[in-house]
């Protein structure tokens, strides 16, 4: 529903022909109509644009605590368009019915500064209770592929949608929303969240899913011989049980999620510098199997990198 409500603005808006990377393409950030509502897993934002990559619609979704905020504050949509003069973030607060937005400089974020390290600068200005995403280096130097990130982890919009946001000169959107519940018609609404939570909780698999999430995919792929291996040349790794979803269990250090998810998927590991990153299935086979590595902490260690400067790890 939410990317259909993008494509629709693009396609009534964009001009034919327009350039991805040129300012007449418009970055839009879109949340649903679930979004931020008390049931489970209804904190994803949308980011789209027309794509760098392809030439056509791209998009992608991450978690993030701006979804929360947007929905909060009665925002369904953001459109982000024409290019700033000089490196710039946005600031939206609100406060009832009013708005404060802020075009504020980042000269002193970019050039190099990875998502990581700008997330933290951040909320040194605007407190830890906001929500934002932003941009690494990837994006800034409108590689193709640059994602848009969020929570120094979660990152959304492989078909170039950060290079976008780079394009505009833009390196981050901040946001401080409403307080309190997203009114809704029923009040029974809550009654349906609190009873998926306890029906997805209740499930026989659920234990295992919070102990290894998606990176059990590994074993399971490795199996069914359709493990990337080798850029894609073989199906299964003869090192896969050092990187599969037992691996990553014995190594974790903590999970994180999502805003407002009961299925927590990101497994935190510690890479070859002793620093944590977040691991999926995705992240495993494409820089672990296929690159030839069975090591899971240089796997995190690339996994790591990549969120940091902003690219995607599919890619």
């Amino acid at each position: 529903m939410v990317g259909g409500f993008a494509i629709k603005t693009l396609w009534d808006e964009l001009p034919p022909g327009a350039d991805p990377l040129g300012p007449l393409n418009k970055l839009i950030l879109a949340v649903g109509p679930l979004t931020a509502l008390p049931i489970p897993n209804s904190g994803k934002l949308l980011v789209a644009a027309k794509s760098p990559l392809t030439g056509g619609y791209g998009d992608g979704n991450v978690g993030s605590w701006l979804a929360i905020h947007m929905r909060k504050a009665g925002l369904d949509m953001i459109i982000i368009e024409g290019k700033a003069e000089r490196p710039t973030y946005l600031y939206i607060e609100n406060k009832g019915d009013e708005f404060r937005v802020d075009f504020s400089s980042a000269e002193d974020l970019w050039g190099g500064l990875d998502s990581f390290t700008t997330e933290d600068r951040l909320k040194k200005i605007h407190g830890s209770d906001v929500g934002m995403v932003l941009i690494g280096p990837a994006g800034e130097r409108l590689v193709r592929f640059a994602t848009i990130v969020a929570q120094k982890g979660r990152s959304g919009g492989r078909p170039g949608i950060g290079a976008v946001m780079g394009s505009k000169n833009l390196k981050a959107v901040v946001m401080r929303g409403g307080h309190g519940d997203v009114k809704v018609a029923d009040p029974a609404l809550r009654k349906i969240g609190i009873d998926a939570i306890v029906a997805t909780k209740s499930k026989p698999n659920y234990p295992f899913w919070m102990r290894q999430g998606t990176t059990s995919t590994v074993e399971w792929a490795q199996e069914a011989s359709v493990l990337p291996t080798y850029n894609y040349t073989e199906g299964q790794f003869d090192e896969y049980e050092k990187i599969g979803g037992f691996a990553v269990e014995r190594s974790k250090v903590m999970t994180r999620s999502c805003p407002q998810c009961v299925m927590a998927c990101g497994h935190v590991v510690k890479d070859t510098e002793g620093e944590l990153a977040e691991l999926d299935y995705e992240n495993i086979a494409m820089l672990g199997s296929n690159l030839g590595i069975g090591d899971l902490t240089k796997v995190a260690y690339l996994n790591r990198i990549a969120d940091m400067m902003g690219m995607d790890t599919i890619s």
